[in-house]
Order: C-alpha cells, then structure tokens, then sequence
C-alpha cells in the first residue's frame, strides 16, 4: 500500500552535475603514484552502475593525471601511463609533459620495454597493423606491420606476409623475414622455425643457425641453458575411445646445442632461478641442475621454484609439503600441510591452520598462530584475520594492529614500497552511538533495522537477534525470521521445520501454516497462502480472527485495513475481516488526517474512513492531506485545497514535491519554494528543489547538490551533497560519494560518509553497514 503517492508527484526541474574536486583511492602504483576515480552519475535510468572516470595523482596528492579516462595502467615507464578513453581508444599520457604524448585513437598498446611502446592500430577495413613508439611518444616503426612482438636485447621481432624477422629500435630490418614463429632474443640466440611445418632451431643476431632446426619445442635461453623437446607429448581417443597420453623427450641444451643430459623427460621446464629445472616423468617431478644432476629426487606430486631457488615440494603419498635449497639440504622436513615461497630469506608453514613464520637458516620470528593468511614481504610481515590485521617487522616485532574490520580472504598486498597496505573487506555491520562517538563492529555483514524497541536481525549463515547494544537476545540460530512487533516474532528452525510464532523469550506461541508477513498492528498480522488468492490476518495468539480472498493486504490502521483483490482492486475491511462498503478503487493510499487518497479512471479523490467519498474524483494528480491540506493538480496548474476539496487560495504553481508535516515543495517561474497549509511562503523560491521539513530543518538542492536550510532558510551547510534524507531524532542521513554519512541539526558531518547503508536512529543509536570495498592503510 501506498503511504503517498510519490510517484505521481514529481518536480519537472532539470539538475545539472557539477563535478567536485574529490576522488576515492584505486590503487597505488610506484614511485609515488597512485590511482583514483570517481563515479558519474547514471546516464540513463537504465543504467544498472555508475561509470568511473580514472585519473592519477603524486605523493602530494596533486592531480598529475586528469580525471577523465576510463582505465589508467603503468606504461613500465615512470610517470608515464597508458590510457584508454570512454569509447575504448588507448592512448598515452605522460606526467613529466603533462600532457598526452599519443593521442586515444589505438585499439592496444603494450607496456614500454628498453625505451619501446608497441601499439596495435586497427585497419580501416579489417584487422589491425604494428607499430612503436618512444618514451616522447613519436613514432620510431611506422604501423606497416602485421605483427611486433616485445624489443628485447635491442630487436624486435616482426611479421610480414606470415613470416617472421627482426628490427632494431630505429626500424631498420636486421633479420630479414623468413622465419614461421614469434620468437624474442634471450641470451643473444632466438628459438626459429625454419619451415612452415618444420622443427625448431636457435640463430645469433647476425642470423647465423647455431643450434640446428631439430627439435619440435623450444623455450627461450636463460642462463646459458633451455629446455627443449625432441618429441611433443600427446594424447590420443575421444569419444567412445580410450585416451592415451604419449610422452614428451624433453632435454636439455647449452649455448653449443649439447646435451647436458642423455636421458629424456616428459616435460622440463625453464631454468629457474638458483640454476635448476623441474623434471617430469609419469606424473612424478623433481628438479635437476645445469650440469644434468638430480638435486630433488623425481618422486613428488608438486615442486615449485621460487625467485631465491628454494625449492617447495609435495609429497605423493601423505601429500605434505616441505623444502629444499639448491643444493639439495633440506630447509623443511614434508610435515606440513602447506609451505609458502620465500621473500627476503622468511617463508611460512601451515599446520592444523595455524601459521609459522621462519627463514632458512631455521629461525622462528611468530609462533603458530589461527589467521586467514600470511602476506610476506621485503620489509614487513602480515598477519590476517577476519576483523584485524597484525603488522609485523622482519624479526616478528610488532609494528602496527588495525581492527574493526571484516576482511575478505583474498586480495590483500602490500605496496611496492610497502609503506601501504591494501585490503579487500567484505560488508561489515557496525553500531554506532553518535552521542558517545562510539562504533562496535558486529560478526556478521548483513543486518536488518531496529524495530520499535531497538531490536534487529543478523545474519551469519543463520539469523540471531539483537538489541541496541549489540547483545544477542536468543541463545540458538534460526534459519528464517521476522522480528518482533508487538512483543511476537515468527521463527523457523530449519528448511524442513514448521515455522512458528514466539513470544519475547523465544517460546513457541503456535505454528504457522500461512506464509507470515506482518507486522502487528492494533492486535492483528498479516499472512498470506503463498498464491496470491488468500490473505488472513493473525492475533497475537496465532489464531485466525479472518481470511478474504484478495492478492494482498496491509497493516491495519484506525481500524481498517486496504485489501487488494484478484483483479487488482482496492477496498476497505474492518478488523473482523467485513467489507466497509462495495466500493473498490484502482489504487489507494494511507488515511492521513482521515483521509485517503483514492484513484478511479485516472483521477485521483478522498474518501473518508466510513469508505465515503469527501471529495470528487477529478483531480490529475493528488497528495495525501498534512495539517488540513494537500496539493493537487488540474487543467495543468498545482495549488492547495482544503478537506473540503476547495481551493485554500488563488496561488497556482507549476509544479509540487511530496508534502509532509504541513509544509509543502512547490515551484513556480522555475525555481522551488516551500509553503505552509494556508500557502505562506516558508522558504523563498530560488532553489532548483526542496524537500518537505522536519524537525525544522529543510533539504534544498542547487546545481544539483543538497544543502541544509533552517526553518526560515539560512543554509546550514554548503551545498556538497548527493542525497539527504529526513531528519529524525536529531539526526538525518547524507550521501557523499556514493556513501552515506549522518549530521546533526547544525549541519555538522558527525558521522563520516563511508557507509553503504545506514538505518534508522533509536535511542542515539544507528545500525551501518559497510560496503564491501578495497581500503588502504598508511603503514609509516
């Protein structure tokens, strides 16, 4: 049911969106810089999500990229990024110019390496040509290319007519195209395919073959070494066969083509750091050195390599992990359910959940301890949980504990620099007292509002009750509620139990075999069959005082309830369930003042609480009555009308928000107002739109921001906000930023805007919820 017909009284004012000079945090990026955005608001009411606009700033906090692109990535440059615009065109923007230095017209652009930026240009017709530029974004290769690959060791490889060669940075052809892959130089050689369906070998830069085209794989030098197959393995069968997997001959060559190795593998990989390849056969791994000698033995389900060369392996059988250097002494016995990489000579170890941070010379710095996870870094140590996060130096001491969190389990990274900290949190339920400053967070991230006595719903995986200060009134969890009015709530146990009605210590009042809306009102509940045929209305005992067949029913009020029948009309009924009279309506509304708002082939009249009808049908547009009034519309014009249904003055406006508390948001010669009952005017008419008052205090909107008005129009704020809700209790909520916050009567921000929603206010006291978001912590 209706309170008010909002929908049907709007303001045909036009806003225009000033772009403040605030931004959120993104993501820090090196050596100062870090991204930001903001949210535009929606271009269309379709539009599901606000856009974001992307722009950079430096250490001080100066804006060194405008905030006007649609992604913003590091170029591997510094202060130089790579941009892409709101119709997808990349771009390059350089800090130092300040300014871009290529325009968005390209549809990629790869990262700078020694100097060049690749970039893909699409084709007039169809496809796409390579190009390059420098760091001053002038173009060194021109876009003729069909393909470019990454310059490494001064040459980039090409592609022309579906074969590959070599440039230098200056576009001169040093390799002529003849060759069937995309290769780059490493070590000064690069893996080529001869033929089309040929073998792989490795040339030099003065395209001299080195190492002879017979190999069917091959991976780039490193080191001296590579990995390299003489047969690829393979799988045969499909459907209705059995599968067969042939394994690889994989070996491993120097610079000469030797062999260190006679024997072949199923699979080797590169050479890893500390010198070592990871060797495969029938599904058992182990690693090797350069000089062709096992160093792990090949008898693990899993072996990683980390950038120091410690090796990390699991066991087949009890499938524990454990470590080994690259000489084959073992740093960690496989006891472990799990064994991290290192970072700075420290790793960690899981058992039974708990986390052990160490380093390899078998030095403890933080004893077992039950986190989500371990972040190791350079200079610092993380410990994380659900609801904090420890920071700790390299040696396990102390540095930094922040709380109040609820924390995803993944996503969380320190900085580059590691002065910051980003985390992913999930939503998180806080109560806040804004009297004592005070905020508690809750172990849980949803959370219904107060009732009228200050108590609420959360919700884990099951439901729990609540009071304003946060204690738990019920001692086991419930799968399904409804919270408690009038002393009653309803519970369900489990999927598959009855649901029931309880009384305030949660014993059982009666079972419930109607679907249980609420809430109590003057005695009576509704419920409904689940089929939109049947509504009932339930005492406090349970029992069924009566039943109508209607679609939908309301709370009772003054004795009378508005029932919606199969045919999607309204009537009244008493509260033993008897028709009021045998008139229905198309729509109707709450009775205000001891009137309600009824409409009949699209016009809108009153009815009094007998069902009579006070006031013609005739109107185009209608308010419920506040203070003895309401605003209506005819023949294109708003003005004020009395219970009698008759003009209260001569003033016609062009335009009319929802009233409320006898005061009401007109407009008129373009510009909104706010009047009283008998059409004083309360506030001037020079705001873009106002808001109805309460508690004295009144929302008025310029350029499309709200600010805070006193009950004679002096502004208690700056017009800064996107939203603003009524005041209750003292208190009323602000949006900001697509946040929300709360101020007082003075316009004073008491509570900042950083929550996703806030509910209402009992006794001082507010239920937030935090929205799910990646927040950054200052770690200096």
């Amino acid at each position: 049911m209706k309170q008010l017909i909002a929908t049907l009284v709007l303001f045909f004012f036009i806003n225009t969106t000033v772009l403040c000079q605030d931004y959120v945090v993104d993501y820090p990026f090196s050596n100062g810089y870090t991204l930001v955005y903001k949210k535009l608001p929606p271009a269309s009411p379709l539009q599901k999500a606000p856009e974001k606009i992307y722009g950079v700033i430096n250490s001080e906090k100066k804006l060194v990229v405008p905030m006007l692109y649609k992604s913003i990535m590091p170029s591997g440059e510094n202060g130089i990024f790579i941009i892409k615009d709101g119709a997808d065109n990349a771009g390059i923007f350089s800090v130092p110019a300040q300014k871009l230095i290529v325009e968005p017209q390209y549809f990629d652009i790869e990262g700078f390496s020694e100097g060049l930026a690749v970039i893909k240009k699409r084709k007039p017709d169809y496809g796409f040509l390579w190009g390059a530029v420098d760091v001053n974004g002038s173009i060194v290769i021109p876009f003729e290319y069909d393909y470019l690959g990454v310059l490494k060791e001064g040459l980039v490889n090409f592609q022309k007519e579906n074969k590959m060669g070599f440039l230098d940075k200056n576009n001169k052809v040093i390799i002529p195209a003849m060759y069937y892959n995309f290769s780059v130089f490493s070590d000064g050689l690069a893996a080529v395919k001869v033929s089309e369906t040929g073998k792989y070998g490795y040339i030099d830069k003065s395209n001299t073959l080195v190492i002879a085209a017979e190999y069917e794989d091959a991976n780039p030098f490193y080191g001296g070494f590579t990995s390299v197959a003489k047969k690829k393995g393979y799988t045969t069968g499909g459907a209705g066969k059995q599968s067969v997997t042939v394994p690889g001959q994989w070996v491993v060559i120097n610079k000469t083509g030797k062999i260190i190795q006679e024997r072949s593998f199923d699979r080797v990989s590169p050479l890893n750091a500390g010198g070592l390849f990871i060797i495969e056969s029938n599904g058992k791994k182990g690693t090797m050195n350069t000089q062709g000698m096992p160093i792990l033995p090949m008898e693990y389900s899993d072996v990683t390599i980390d950038k120091a060369g410690y090796t990390v392996f699991k066991t087949i059988d009890k499938k524990k992990y454990g470590m080994m250097n690259n000489t084959g002494s073992i740093i960690v016995a496989p006891n472990y359910d799990y064994v991290s990489p290192t970072t700075a000579n420290r790793f960690y170890v899981i058992q039974d959940g708990k986390y052990t941070v160490g380093d390899v010379n078998n030095n403890v710095f933080i004893q077992p301890d039950s986190a989500n996870g371990v972040i190791l870094g350079k200079k610092r140590i993380v410990y994380y949980y659900t609801s904090k996060v420890k920071i700790f130096d390299l040696n396990g001491n102390p540095q930094k504990t922040f709380t109040d969190l609820n924390l995803k389990n993944y996503g969380h990274s320190l900085s580059e620099t590691e002065d910051s900290i980003k985390l992913n949190t999930d939503n998180t339920v806080q109560l806040i007292n804004l009297l004592a400053n005070t905020k508690k967070t809750l172990p849980f991230g949803e959370a219904g509002d107060f009732n009228e006595e200050g108590i609420f719903i959360g919700k884990q995986k099951l439901y729990d009750f609540y009071d304003y200060n946060g204690k738990r009134l019920n001692t086991k969890s419930y799968y399904s509620v409804v919270n408690f009015s009038d002393g009653i709530c309803a519970l369900q146990d489990s999927s598959t139990s009855v649901p029931h009605l309880a009384d305030k210590n949660f014993n059982k009042v009666k079972d419930l075999y109607a679907y249980f809306q609420g809430p109590y009102s003057e005695g009576l509940a509704y419920a409904h069959n689940g089929q939109g045929t049947q509504i009932s209305y339930l005492d406090k005992k349970g029992l069924e005082v009566f039943n109508v067949s209607a679609k939908e029913g309301s709370k009772c009020k003054g004795g009378l309830i508005a029932v919606k029948d199969k045919n999607n009309k309204y009537f009244l009924v008493n509260k033993t369930g008897k028709q009021v009279n045998t008139k229905t309506w198309d729509e109707m509304g709450d009775f205000s003042d001891g009137l309600a708002l009824v409409k009949e082939n699209a016009k809108w009249g009153y009815i009094d609480m007998q069902g009579n009808k006070v006031i013609d049908l005739k109107f185009d547009i209608a308010s419920s009555f506040t203070n003895g009034a309401a605003i209506v519309k005819l023949n294109d014009k708003f003005f004020l009308i009395n219970k009698k249904g008759e003009p209260i003055n001569n003033n016609k406006y062009e335009a009319a928000g929802v009233p409320d508390n006898g005061t009401f948001p007109v407009q008129k010669d373009g510009q909104a107002g706010l009047i009283d009952s008998k059409g004083n005017t309360i506030i001037d008419f020079k705001y873009n739109r106002l808001l109805y008052m309460t508690e004295d205090r009144v929302w008025a909107s310029k350029d499309g921001k709200w600010g805070l008005l006193d009950n004679k129009g002096k502004a208690l704020t700056e017009f800064i906000y996107q939203g603003a809700y009524d005041f209750s209790n003292g208190y009323a909520r602000v949006m900001l930023n697509d946040k929300v916050g709360v101020v007082d009567k003075t316009g004073k921000l008491i509570l900042p805007a950083e929550y996703k929603s806030l509910g209402s206010i009992y006794k001082n006291t507010i239920l937030g919820i935090k929205p799910a978001e990646t927040v950054f912590f200052n770690l200096k």
